[in-house]
């Protein structure tokens, strides 16, 4: 895998429940090089919008999390090509057949192996997994690696132990329920226990950092992402 640069290593979640606050973002970050980890909208209005981000100068993270057999997921992937996006992620709790079936039909993307998410408590994984979160997190990553998939999405508390895990530096690990210092968001839902800064995840062994409403709550988004960029280059290795 290629150095990334430290606009590469954010992924900004446009995680709207409407259509103009989204274009209005994309207008905002046009010039930046991060990614656009887009959801909801890319099901709701077609993955035309995914064009659209291009023609803006974004990097597309299609955080689809797809959850299917390997027929369904090999379709999906045959639909996605269309638009070519750099990322797109599946549950790494499917088979690793249907993860396969996936990364076939999208060659050029990078696929990511979803593991435990990052609202989840040591007792709701320990219910829904079975094991604790640290040993789930790093068991759906090794199958994420064992599909051959290019990396995998954690909190930044479990990004050490997928490295010690996955050595291989083309494997990335890409971590979520990121919290810039000194900020808080409106309308918190994850586990504050497995949040981090940007600089505690990069240090932590994380390629990329995933970060949501600390800045599309923000004043002045534009500066609230090139000042997260700036911290990234200032520890990135």
């Amino acid at each position: 895998m290629k150095k990334l640069t430290p606009a590469e290593r954010l992924v900004v979640a446009a995680d709207f429940d409407n259509l103009p606050n989204l274009y209005n973002l994309i207008a905002i970050l046009c010039d930046t090089g991060v990614y656009l980890k887009i959801h909801i909208h890319l099901q709701s209005f077609g993955y035309r919008l995914g064009d659209y981000v291009h023609r803006h100068g974004l990097k597309l993270f299609a955080d689809l999390k797809f959850y299917d057999v390997h027929n369904t997921l090999g379709g999906y992937g045959r639909e996605l090509f269309t638009i070519n996006p750099e990322i797109v992620t599946v549950s790494a709790a499917v088979t690793v057949r249907a993860m396969k079936a996936l990364k076939n039909e999208l060659p050029e993307s990078e696929v990511l192996g979803v593991t435990v998410p990052t609202d989840f408590t040591e007792r709701e994984c320990r219910r829904v997994y079975g094991g604790s979160i640290r040993n789930v997190v790093v068991r759906l990553a090794g199958r994420a690696k064992l599909a051959k998939l290019n990396g995998a999405v954690s909190s930044g508390r479990e990004a050490s132990l997928i490295r010690a895990k996955i050595p291989s530096p083309s494997f990335t690990i890409n971590a979520a329920n990121i919290r810039p210092a000194g900020i808080k968001v409106v309308g918190e839902d994850q586990n504050p226990e497995r949040a981090m800064t940007p600089a505690q995840a990069i240090k932590a062994g994380a390629d990329r950092v995933i970060v949501g409403r600390a800045i599309t709550q923000s004043k002045d988004p534009h500066e609230a992402t090139m000042r997260i960029i700036e911290g990234i280059a200032s520890v990135a290795p």
